[in-house]
Formats: structure tokens, sequence, C-alpha cells
């Protein structure tokens, strides 16, 4: 998956994006100092995660009686960092 990115409202905050198949733009806003608690969920059952060990807290989080698959992949940030993406695809 590719992903977009733009400043957010603060230091290190931005707003990760990308364009689903379904046909909305998934996402989440990702901040550098508070990790993500919940993933960004899009109308077709997708979740993203972004940062530090993103696929490990993204299955934690899935539900159990469902099949994903996770696309794994990292998005430069606005501030020259690079960060870890994990997206769940329901099988």
């Amino acid at each position: 998956m590719e992903y977009t990115t733009r400043a957010g409202s603060g230091p290190r905050r931005a707003h990760v994006n990308y364009q689903c198949p379904c046909s909305c733009v998934g996402g989440v806003i990702y901040s550098a100092d508070k990790p993500l608690a919940k993933p960004g969920r899009c109308c077709c059952g997708r979740m993203l995660m972004v940062g530090a060990n993103a696929a490990e807290r993204l299955a934690a989080l899935l539900p159990p009686d469902t099949s994903f698959e996770l696309d794994l992949g990292s998005v430069a940030l606005p501030w020259g960092e690079v960060a870890e993406t994990a997206l769940a695809v329901p099988r």
C-alpha cells in the first residue's frame, strides 16, 4: 500500500492516509510521542496501525473470529523519520 502524509496540528504529528480500493480515504493521525492505542478503520474492514511494532500491536487487536492478511511497510513522515506500517486486510 502507498501512503501519503501531511503535517498534523502539533510537533511530530502527521496525517497518514491511503486510497482504499473501496473508494474511501483511510488513515490515522500519528504522533511520534504517543503510540496509537487503536487502529484507523475503513468502512470495508481494513485497519491501519503506524509506529514501532505496528504489526504486533495490530495483530493483538484483530478479532479472533475473522481472517486478515497483514500488509507490512513503512512511511516517510514530514519531519524525515520513517515509521513502520501494518494494514490488516480482511480475507
